[in-house]
């Protein structure tokens, strides 16, 4: 019986991590935080290819040397702040590429700044994690069910 309940402890944390992982970014959202994975290597080694980053859509004060996301065309770029001009045009610029972006940003394509966490400004490979679980929805539920049916089935023969 310790072993049964041992396992169904052990299974009801593995549901709790895994319940935070699905509902977290749908409860930042509501807050105005948004999570993006980052596809290039233009923030290395700041920010790593497939890591997750937050995103402040609220913020409105943007200084040099924040990193903010911005829209370019139909793409979202995570970019260093290098200087605002005088027209309030952002100059940006990838902490891995030799040159400044090539045009100006707006005000307007600003989609938010990256939030700094205690440990970075970025959630290491869980961009891989969330892409694998975006692609994969379907096993993805059927392994919470599967867990969730074991997990009870656990804690009724502890009984």
């Amino acid at each position: 019986m310790k072993i049964i309940k041992k396992s169904g402890d052990i299974l009801g944390g593995i549901l709790m991590i895994v319940s935070l992982i699905l509902l977290i970014p749908l409860l930042l959202t509501n807050m105005g935080i948004n999570s993006y994975i980052i596809l290039s290597g233009s923030m290395e080694p700041v920010i790593r290819t497939g890591s997750m980053v937050l995103v402040d859509t609220q913020t409105e004060n943007i200084q040099s040397g924040d990193i903010i996301m911005y829209r370019l065309q139909k793409e979202n770029v995570v970019h260093r702040v290098v200087e605002i001009q005088e027209d309030g045009k952002i100059i940006t610029k990838g902490d891995n590429n030799e040159n400044a972006d090539f045009a100006p940003v707006t005000q307007a394509q600003v989609c938010g700044k990256v939030i700094k966490m205690p440990w970075g400004l970025c959630i290491p490979y869980a961009g891989y994690v969330s892409e694998w679980m975006s692609i994969n929805k379907i096993y993805v539920v059927c392994v919470v069910l599967a867990l969730v049916i074991i997990h009870l089935l656990l804690l009724h023969l502890a009984k």
